[in-house]
């Protein structure tokens, strides 16, 4: 028997805001380094090679200066539409010293939604939900763990590059939200 899916976990950073350019704005201005999405290779590349981009994590002056990317109000308004508001969780990982504001941003932005500050590991905050994110490990962690469908949002990120989704069962990845979309739909309407 399907089991039916009704609730979706939508990570914030890099999936709705665009945090990469603020990030690599601030490289760019502090260490005058020019990085492309793709060198980024892993999670922790940056705070490995660049500590002080905490800075920009703990500093809202520095954090607000990315913007909400393209299509991602109505991508949420759609999943809302579809699943009821709700049932739709922002995920979010927020630095102490920027908690509020970036809660207050988000229910701004999205005022039906639920915040959920997620830390690692962010599966145990999503079960028997559909989580989209563009962390490889919170995916698949959501999917082995939860046993319920993840969503890689790859937009070319260098850290989510490694194709998992043949290995692990139940998931899934997008180039965009319209794609993310059409796969809510179908677990909305077939279960999964």
């Amino acid at each position: 028997m399907k089991k039916q899916i009704e609730q979706v976990n939508i990570d914030f950073d890099d999936l709705l805001y665009g945090l990469l350019e603020v990030n690599t704005n601030f490289i760019k201005r502090e260490y005058g380094i020019s990085l492309k999405r793709e060198e980024i290779v892993h999670w922790n590349y940056l705070i490995d090679n660049f500590p002080r981009i905490i800075e920009v994590w703990s500093n809202w002056k520095e954090y607000k200066e990315g913007k909400m990317m393209e299509g991602s109000i109505e991508f949420v308004n759609d999943t809302n539409d579809l699943f009821g508001a709700k049932n739709v969780n922002i995920l979010t990982a927020s630095h102490p010293n920027i908690e509020k504001e970036k809660d207050k941003m988000i229910s701004d932005i999205f005022p039906g939604n639920n915040i959920v500050h997620a830390y690692n590991p962010k599966h145990t905050y999503s079960n028997n939900s559909i989580m989209i994110d563009d962390n490889l490990d919170n995916v698949s962690g959501h999917a082995t763990n939860n046993s319920c469908p993840g969503v890689i949002f790859d937009q070319g990120y260098g850290w989510n590059q490694k194709r998992i989704e043949k290995e692990i069962s139940g998931l899934h990845r997008v180039k965009n939200y319209n794609e993310a979309l059409q796969i809510f739909e179908h677990i909305k309407k077939y279960g999964y």
